[in-house]
Order: structure tokens, then sequence, then C-alpha cells
């Protein structure tokens, strides 16, 4: 789950947040390996030998990525 700051900065209209293909882009393209210069990826929240403080930590800088216009609060909750 991620609040309408992740979402309106990688998905383009509200239906497009409820295509599983536009999640799956958005967890092994821009997570993984980053979409530009301005946001980096995060690929150690993919990584099982990744302490949990080192994936938070990652994760939170992660968030804090660029994206036109869109400056709203971000959260985001990941379960495996």
């Amino acid at each position: 789950m991620a609040t309408d700051g992740i979402t309106d900065a990688y998905f383009p209209s509200e239906s497009s947040v409820l295509k599983e293909e536009n999640w799956l882009k958005f967890w092994d393209k821009t997570l993984r390996l980053g979409d530009d210069q301005h946001n980096p990826p995060c690929p150690e929240i993919f990584e099982p030998q990744v302490s949990s403080k080192e994936k938070a930590d990652s994760l939170l800088k992660w968030l804090n990525f660029w994206s036109v216009g869109n400056h709203d609060d971000r959260t985001i909750l990941i379960v495996s």
C-alpha cells in the first residue's frame, strides 16, 4: 500500500493504480532499478541478507525522491 504522495508520482491516473501490471513495473523498475538520475534504485529492500534496519534506512532515503508537482506526504507499507 502507498499513499498518494507516492502513487501520484508513478501512476498517471487513479485507474492506473488498480492495474497489477503497473504495480509490477513500479516494483521491478522503479524500486529495483531506479527511473532516472533523480530517483535512484532501492534494491536493498529485496535482498534477504540485508538487515531490516538497513532496508528501512534505504527505503526512507528512497522516499525522498524528486517528482515535479508531487510534494505530498509519502507513506508506503511493504509486507512480505
